[in-house]
C-alpha cells in the first residue's frame, strides 16, 4: 500500500489531499523521506544503460553504413540513412526491451538446482514479471533442501542457500542522469551479476560501505561466488550493529557460511537459537538444516 502511495506521487497521480498528507508525512519522517529518495534514486541506472546501450548500436550501424558506402562508392541521401539508421535503433530497443542480455553467464548455477528458488530479475521494463514479496517461504535460502542427510557440509549448503531477493530491491524507471556507484550495485545486485555488483561495491563511498543493508547484499554476493570468510565477517558486523532490516535473514547467512567454511560449531549454535526462537522467520528452515548437520555427523 506504501509503495502504491510513493508510486502515485513520483506519477503525479495523487488528488491534492493526498498529496498535501504525502508532503507533511515527508517533511517529519526521515526514514519515509529517504525511501522516497531511494525510490527517486532507484531508476536511473536502468535508463542510462538503455540509452548506452541504444547510442552503442547506433554508432555502430553508422560504421557499418559508411564502411557499404566506401566499397560501393555510391552514396546515399543523408536523410534516408538517418531515418534508416533511426528504425534499426528503436527496433533493436524494443527487442532489447524484451530479452535479457545472452553474453552473461548465470552466476554458480549449482546452487540454483531447487524447482522452489526465486526466478531471476525481470529485465528492465518488464514490472508485471516482478516477483512476490517473499513469506518465509521465499525468503532467502529457504528453498527445500535437495541434499541427501550424509551430504558434506559444501553440499548442504549447495542446498540451502540462494542470495536474497524481495521486491522491495528491484529497481524502478525514472529520472535522469548519471547513476551513482550505490545505484551501479544495487542494479548488478538485483540482475544477479554478483563479481562485478562487488567490483563496484569496492568503489562506493565510505558512508555507503558501512550502511547495514549494503554490507548484507555484499555478504550474498560473497556467498554467491564462494567467498566464505569474507561474508561471515560482512554478516557479523551486519548483525554486529543491528541497523539492518534483514537482521534474521543475515543470522541465517552467517550461519550457512560458517557451514560452508567448515566451522560446524558456530553454525549449529546460531542455527539452535533460530530454532528455538519462534519469533524468527527463519525458525523451521533452521530446524530443518540443524536436523541433516546432526544426521551427517552422525554418519561421519
Amino acid at each position: 500500500m506504501e509503495g502504491d502511495l510513493i508510486e502515485g506521487y513520483f506519477r503525479n497521480e495523487l488528488t491534492p489531499a493526498e498529496r498535501g498528507a504525502f508532503e507533511q508525512r515527508l517533511a517529519a519522517d526521515p526514514a519515509f523521506r529517504h525511501e522516497v529518495e531511494e525510490h527517486g534514486k532507484a531508476v536511473r541506472l536502468v535508463r542510462l544503460l538503455g540509452r548506452q546501450a541504444l547510442k552503442a548500436r547506433l554508432a555502430e550501424r553508422g560504421r557499418q553504413l559508411d564502411a557499404e558506402k566506401a566499397r560501393s562508392g555510391f552514396r546515399l541521401p543523408w536523410r534516408i540513412t538517418l531515418l534508416a539508421t533511426a528504425l534499426l535503433a528503436l527496433a533493436w530497443w524494443f527487442w532489447d526491451r524484451q530479452t535479457e542480455d545472452s553474453s552473461t553467464p548465470l552466476p554458480d548455477t549449482e546452487i540454483r538446482r531447487d524447482s522452489a528458488e526465486t526466478p531471476a530479475p525481470p529485465a528492465p521494463g518488464a514490472a508485471e514479471q516482478a516477483e512476490p514479496k517473499p513469506s518465509a517461504e521465499n525468503s532467502p535460502s529457504a528453498a527445500p533442501p535437495a541434499a541427501e542427510s550424509s551430504s558434506s557440509h559444501e553440499q548442504l549448503f549447495a542446498a540451502f542457500f540462494r542470495p536474497y531477493h524481495d521486491e522491495s530491491l528491484e529497481p524502478a524507471v525514472r529520472g535522469e542522469g548519471e547513476p551513482t556507484p550505490e545505484e551501479q550495485f544495487r542494479q548488478l545486485y538485483w540482475e544477479g551479476r554478483y563479481r562485478e555488483a562487488l567490483a563496484v561495491f569496492e568503489v562506493l563511498e565510505n558512508a555507503s560501505k558501512s550502511n547495514a543493508n549494503l554490507q548484507f547484499l555484499q555478504a550474498n554476493c560473497l556467498l554467491a561466488t564462494g567467498q566464505a570468510k569474507e561474508a561471515a565477517l560482512a554478516l557479523e558486523n551486519v548483525l554486529r550493529t543491528s541497523r539492518s532490516r534483514f537482521l534474521p535473514e543475515a543470522q541465517w547467512l552467517l550461519a550457512l557460511a560458517c557451514l560452508k567454511d567448515g566451522n560446524k560449531g558456530k553454525a549449529k549454535a546460531l542455527l539452535q537459537q533460530m530454532a528455538q526462537d519462534a519469533g524468527s522467520p527463519m525458525q523451521e528452515e533452521a530446524g530443518d538444516l540443524l536436523e541433516r548437520i546432526e544426521r551427517w555427523l552422525q554418519g561421519t
